[in-house]
């Protein structure tokens, strides 16, 4: 095992696995009224950080209208990951073949910026609950937001990936094996273990729906696996 502290120089053939990485990339929070887009930034009230409208530039405006948000009857925010499309471009400078698998919470365009989403998705976790003040405890809790996966898909394809498959982790990992990982399990405590962590993994319930799996390739002739049973790219 070697460990990179910055992406290869020359260009490598590679296996990515990112799990819950575009979720912790920085978001842009954003606000709707009417015709006004507005951006929220951060501000310092007294010794609270707190956030606050401003007017959006040019970029975060022209992002806001592709987003093409209808049917708005009052204040609607949200967020975009601007990130994202950047981060896939590095991966395709510094790769000749690869398949890339990113596992992580999110939903496509048409579900993420609903109407009735209409605060965004933006959290805090701390100590393991979520917290929906995302600017209390700074440096203390984590700050997450979910994936627009629509919005994956088209960056991908822009950077020369093609996009394989999306669908959920349940579904996924069925599709790549999980259930006959408990034909090689003789001991019967290991036995209902490895089921309870299966299930934990999988049911809907679970994580199996809540978070979903997209395959991106680039340079390969054949689909990579994991995605043969219920392929959602559809909904993308």
């Amino acid at each position: 095992v070697q460990w990179l502290s910055a992406l290869p120089e020359e260009p490598v053939n590679a296996i990515v696995i990112a799990n819950e990485v575009l979720d912790a990339m920085p978001v842009r929070r954003f606000c709707v009224d009417g015709d006004e887009v507005m951006e929220l930034g951060v501000c310092l009230k007294g010794e609270q950080l707190k956030l606050e409208k401003q007017q959006a530039d040019s970029q975060l405006q022209q992002v806001v209208a592709e987003l093409s948000l209808q049917n708005l009857q009052s204040l609607y925010c949200s967020e975009v990951n601007l990130n994202i499309e950047p981060w896939l471009a590095a991966l395709s400078a510094c790769t000749r073949q690869c398949a890339v698998y990113l596992i992580d919470y999110g939903y496509p365009s048409s579900e993420y910026y609903s109407c009735e989403r209409n605060m965004g998705t933006l959290i805090g976790y701390y100590r393991h609950r979520a917290i929906d003040q995302p600017l209390w405890y700074p440096g203390l809790q984590d700050l997450t937001a979910f994936v627009d996966f629509s919005h994956v898909a088209h960056a991908a394809l822009r950077q020369g990936f093609d996009v394989d498959g999306f669908t959920s982790q349940g579904n996924f990992l069925l599709n790549c094996g999980l259930a006959e990982q408990l034909e090689h399990v003789e001991n019967e405590r290991q036995h209902l273990l490895r089921v309870q962590q299966m299930k934990t993994l999988s049911m809907p319930s679970e994580m199996g729906e809540r978070f979903k799996v997209m395959g991106l390739s680039r340079g390969l002739q054949n689909n990579i696996p994991g995605f043969e049973q219920r392929d959602l790219r559809y909904r993308l």
